[in-house]
């Protein structure tokens, strides 16, 4: 039978960077399916190829790269990074995200050879931070992550209650350039100092039913920021693994001397498979998980 893909997931934008440079690309997450709807079987290779266009769905191509063989995980999903496919048109670093709208034509291909077949072509709301914080006016900012070897699940958490969500990663440190915002790895506690600030975050969920995440005060215990609402099923005979995310967004405005925030998660259920209700692994030999992601920007 003629197989055919759809993509359900969004593409989620992030900035990967290494010790010694900063190598910026876009995470892109989707399933696959066949023409009953139903996922492709864990294993299965399919070829990608993602585009970049200037101004609208029909504009020309900015930077095009090729996935050749991608091996789908179990429920027919895909994780690639947008920026380390095998170049066609462009450089990814050479992309100018100031200079108008951007949109991501994706194509896809069953196997490892063949034409591809276009899905989609959207317009990408955000664009990778590191390429335009210079430029942006911000006063600060800092990009805060759970990032675990590969094969290292995001954690198993408790129900009903509300999680503390591990943050151990800075970008491009710890600390950000200008002093107003400090990780303390260790703890997964974010130090900020008086301002405005405006975060933009994310925190995944497995197999938990619902799920919403949220930014507390770690003095007061008060909530500052509610995330949205979300639901990843429980996993029973004839369900699909879905792993979805609670999308945290909004403005916290700092008056004391300091304040100490954490990022923590309500969750309704546990999976089947223990320890992976905060996030299952993509398990790439040599490319670390990433889970939570919280990019804090100072903005007065």
């Amino acid at each position: 039978m003629k197989k055919h893909f759809t993509l359900l997931l969004t593409a989620m934008l992030c900035t990967l960077l290494a010790v010694a440079q900063v190598p910026q690309g876009v995470n892109f997450q989707g399933i696959a399916r066949d023409n009953n709807g139903l996922a492709l079987a864990q294993g299965t290779q399919i070829g990608l190829r993602l585009s970049v266009l200037q101004g609208s769905a029909t504009g020309s191509t900015v930077y095009s790269e090729e996935y050749p063989s991608v091996t789908l995980e179990r429920g027919g999903i895909f994780n690639v990074v947008l920026g380390k496919g095998t170049p066609i048109t462009g450089t990814f670093s050479g992309i100018n995200w100031q200079g108008g709208s951007k949109f991501m034509r994706v194509e896809m291909r069953q196997g490892t050879s063949g034409s591809y077949t276009a899905l989609s072509t959207t317009e990408i709301m955000s664009v990778p931070y590191a390429q335009t914080a210079a430029k942006a006016g911000w006063l600060d900012y800092l990009i805060v992550e759970d990032r675990k070897p590969s094969g290292t699940s995001g954690g198993g958490g408790t129900t009903l209650v509300w999680n503390t969500r591990s943050l151990n990663t800075g970008f491009p440190s710890d600390t950000s350039s200008g002093g107003n915002i400090i990780l303390f790895p260790n703890t997964g506690k974010v130090q900020l100092k008086p301002g405005t600030y405006y975060i933009d975050g994310y925190a995944p969920a497995f197999c938990v039913n619902r799920h919403r995440a949220a930014i507390y005060d770690d003095v007061t215990g008060d909530i500052l920021l509610l995330g949205s609402s979300s639901f990843s099923p429980v996993f029973n005979s004839g369900s699909e693994h879905v792993l979805t995310n609670s999308e945290i967004k909004g403005f916290i405005k700092v008056i004391n001397p300091v304040t100490t925030i954490v990022l923590k998660h309500y969750i309704q259920n546990l999976p089947i498979y223990n320890g992976s209700s905060l996030g299952a692994s993509v398990n790439i030999p040599g490319v670390q998980e990433q889970y939570s992601r919280l990019v804090i920007q100072k903005i007065q």
